[in-house]
């Protein structure tokens, strides 16, 4: 008698690329995967703030502006402020 045990056959949860596109995010999905201070950010990128105009609004250096902007397109998977702002405005 055979002493192997096989496993179910489970579905794959973790973050291995499949061929399906997932489903666009939403403004509000964002928001829930950034910390408060990116949600800041984020809303002065939405009204279309340069850097300079962020930080000086947020009384933080442009580095750290520049910070969260890289830390938010990350977490967003749209890296670059240039594609981090074109997929703000279609919101």
């Amino acid at each position: 008698m055979p002493t192997h045990q096989t496993e179910p056959h489970r579905e794959r949860t973790t973050n291995q690329p499949t061929n399906q596109q997932s489903s666009p995010l939403t403004l509000l999905e964002a928001y829930k995967r950034l910390s408060r201070r990116e949600c800041e950010v984020l809303g002065k990128i939405k009204e279309d703030k340069s850097c300079r105009q962020i930080a000086d609004e947020l009384f933080l250096s442009k580095k750290t502006v520049e910070n969260h902007i890289t830390n938010i397109g990350k977490k967003l998977k749209k890296n670059g402020s240039g594609r981090l702002r074109k997929w703000i405005r279609s919101q």
